[in-house]
């Protein structure tokens, strides 16, 4: 059974391994509700998918829902995010939730904002003189 190793916004350098349920599939760079603590879920960002854990298999929790069918970041955003987060000893899901607006740390849908097109009516910009 795959396992995800998902990045959480707490003050830990480590990664948190949770089972992908069947017929669920999640790519690095996204989001997904994952169970911690006691009775609290949270947003956190896979990093990588395996096959295995350093944890047994059966003490895992899984994901409760995947939340983006595609990657949040870039690949060139991706790269400079994890070098940042080695390069400054800093845990890497803080790293990447500070780079991600509010919203989308809350969970909420990338993809509800709506489509913008800026047109340009004249071929060069015209300046008024006084």
């Amino acid at each position: 059974m795959p396992v995800a190793h998902v990045a959480l916004p707490v003050p830990l350098p480590r990664t948190f391994d949770y089972l992908l349920p069947e017929g669920m599939t999640v790519k690095a760079g996204c989001r997904v509700r994952v169970p911690f603590g006691k009775q609290q879920e949270r947003v956190g960002i896979v990093v990588s998918v395996s096959e295995q854990s350093e944890l047994p298999l059966n003490e895992l929790k899984a994901v409760v829902e995947v939340l983006d069918s595609e990657p949040v970041f870039s690949p060139s955003v991706w790269r400079l995010l994890l070098w940042a987060a080695d390069y400054y000893h800093h845990p890497m899901g803080d790293v990447l939730f500070h780079a991600l607006p509010i919203l989308l740390r809350q969970g909420k849908p990338a993809s509800n904002a709506p489509d913008v097109v800026l047109v340009c009516h004249r071929r060069r910009p015209r300046y008024r003189s006084q």
